[in-house]
């Protein structure tokens, strides 16, 4: 949903790569049909200048996915699309390759918010792998054996970017900082000192 025409182009063309389907743009939520569950509700924040507004005017739309599209993202505006039961927010200045595989995850069941924090796990407490998706559990198998997230991807046959999102998410299941923290946290070198 974008109500100018080459942002709305864009992320038509966007929803039809990552998802190899068509989709319908429109101008604004109240040209959607309330009566009609969507799978993906693609939001264009644009040029507004009331982002909640922007937003709530979505709210009676029914969608299984919500994702929204900004040109700048924050802390609150982040917290504001969770709020809303949104599954995703895309930076605009992300990368064509990122935003395909935020859609995908979202789709595919997860969330993609990178500016909300999750508290820091203390060091002494484990986190819970059962909290992993599955696909994350392995990404997790991968880095306890070092591997980049090039080699990642191509063990998993996924793209990198997606690897960067499941590595994301697996930092933030464990309030850690980097990578080797993530493992140690886990409970992955224990037993390789």
């Amino acid at each position: 949903m974008s109500p100018e025409p080459v942002r709305s182009a864009m992320l038509t063309a966007l929803v039809s790569e990552a998802l190899h389907t068509d989709a319908v743009s429109v101008g604004s939520g109240s040209e959607l049909p309330h009566d009609r569950c969507f799978d993906l509700l693609l939001v264009d924040l644009g040029d507004a200048t009331d982002p909640l507004a922007a937003i709530s005017e979505t709210a009676r739309v029914k969608a299984r996915h919500r994702v929204l599209f900004a040109a700048w993202c924050d802390l609150a505006l982040a917290r504001l699309a969770y709020a809303r039961r949104f599954n995703g927010l895309i930076p605009e200045n992300a990368k064509q390759e990122m935003r395909v595989a935020i859609l995908r995850l979202v789709m595919a069941g997860g969330e993609y918010f990178p500016w909300i924090k999750r508290p820091e796990a203390r060091a002494s407490e484990r986190p819970s792998i059962a909290r992993l998706s599955k696909r994350q559990r392995e990404v997790l198998g991968h880095l306890l054996d070092g591997k980049t997230n090039k080699q990642i991807a191509e063990a998993l046959g996924i793209s990198l970017a997606t690897v960067k999102l499941h590595v994301q998410g697996i930092l933030g299941e464990a309030g850690a900082k980097n990578r080797t923290e993530a493992v140690v946290r886990f409970g992955g070198l224990q037993d390789r000192t």
